[in-house]
């Protein structure tokens, strides 16, 4: 006997499964790219690579200047460079509503003498500091 085929289209309730799958991708896709601000208005522009990789560019500017990874608590993490020389390890937490990214930032050991120099001693120790972005 031959099993009757079945177009896995035509039935609903795969189809159901399918819209419900294409909505949960597009969740973990579209929700945090876009252009986002600082607190000092900077403008970055943020592309997520995969779920749970985000490319970081300033502005307009073509080359990333950091690659936050979503760790196991939800958390964004990784360094950035906004200015030469300063390597910022940004841990970023999105809000529900998906329309803020905040936490903590410290700068890195990485970053050079001269960027060290201009900054607080609190911040040449790498002591975290409030960091937030918000959606432009």
């Amino acid at each position: 006997l031959v099993k009757p085929t079945v177009d896995k289209y035509l039935d609903s309730g795969a189809l159901t499964s399918l819209v419900k799958t294409v909505s949960e991708l597009q969740y973990l896709f579209l929700q945090l790219t876009g252009e986002w601000q600082t607190s000092g208005g900077q403008i970055l522009r943020v592309s997520e690579y995969d779920p749970t990789n985000l490319v970081i560019y300033d502005g307009e500017k073509i080359v990333p200047v950091g690659k936050l990874h979503k760790n196991s608590n939800g958390n964004w993490e990784g360094p950035i460079v906004l200015v030469p020389g300063c390597v910022t390890e940004l841990s970023l937490k999105a809000s529900a509503d998906t329309l803020s990214l905040s936490g903590s930032a410290r700068m890195s050991r990485k970053s050079t003498k001269a960027c060290l120099s201009i900054l607080t001693k609190e911040a040449q120790k790498g002591i975290p500091f409030p960091y937030a972005l918000s959606r432009r």
